[in-house]
């Protein structure tokens, strides 16, 4: 039997304009924030720190597949196109995973930091993060089609978690804190689940059942990641403006930010 002949789908040159957008926008951002935070005392700096490790790792990654490297295809079934029969290949980006995998848990981190709910439960809200992230990964690799959305199913279970986490653990936790507080909070989670809501959606369209191209199913992805990372990083790092210096539970304590040769000339802190 004559084997079929192969398609194999690809990035287009939207998909590609979005990555290079993605790439320019985060690489923007880390000396953005390490100027940001040698305007403050280093204890405030929590979120500056932060947001300038996501951002590098971001522009990494983004660079990486705007290279065009990062991807690789993926058998999606044979279809029957014009008569011929074509075995349809599909380039999935596993470096959006890699980079999800590192960016998602601590970008969640600090929104958990926020809410000001206990350390036992801000452990396991990151490790939801990384079981969702993880799952997926392993869905969108997945050649086989009923396994793939076994896999998908138990990152929607990870999801659910963590959505039932922000409002009721992590809502209850930022009630009993300033009015402010509160509410910065309930404006990131609301953005937040909707962008987190966004992105097993996207996957569903493009590497699920492959209802848009994978141009588009980057311009989504690129949009969501910038959108998820920049203003969210921005409000945290302005946090103390936003909430009317409120807000403490983000401060670093004093013996990391002190100088440890100097211990007995007192504490000095680097200005």
């Amino acid at each position: 039997m004559e084997s079929p002949n192969t398609l194999i789908l690809t990035n287009n040159h939207s998909g590609q304009v979005a990555l290079w957008t993605a790439t320019a926008l985060f690489a923007i951002c880390p000396p953005t924030f390490i100027w940001l935070g040698l305007k403050v005392h280093p204890k405030k700096r929590t979120f500056h720190y932060i947001n300038t490790f996501i951002t590098i790792i971001s522009v990494l990654d983004y660079y990486r597949m705007a290279s065009g490297e990062g991807h690789r295809p993926l058998f999606q079934g044979i279809e029957t196109i014009d008569g011929d029969s074509r075995a349809i290949y599909r380039d999935v980006y596993y470096q959006h995973y890699a980079n999800w995998s590192l960016c998602t848990p601590v970008t969640m981190f600090q929104t958990a930091l926020l809410s000001g709910m206990s350390w036992k439960d801000i452990a396991i809200f990151v490790f939801a993060n990384e079981a969702l992230i993880q799952t997926g990964w392993v869905a969108a690799l997945n050649e086989d089609f009923t396994r793939k959305f076994v896999w998908w199913g138990f990152s929607i279970i990870a999801l659910l978690y963590i959505i039932y986490s922000m409002f009721a653990i992590g809502g209850k936790a930022a009630t009993l804190q300033h009015p402010r507080v509160a509410f910065l909070y309930y404006i990131v989670i609301g953005g937040g689940v909707f962008l987190m809501v966004a992105y097993p959606i996207n996957f569903l369209l493009g590497e699920g059942f492959g209802l848009v191209s994978v141009g588009t199913e980057q311009i989504i992805y690129s949009i969501l990641d910038i959108l998820v990372r920049i203003p969210l990083g921005f409000m945290l790092i302005f946090v103390d403006k936003l909430t009317d210096n409120h807000f403490h539970l983000g401060d670093l304590p004093e013996i990391v930010v002190e100088e440890r040769s100097n211990e007995k000339a007192g504490r000095v802190y680097l200005e």
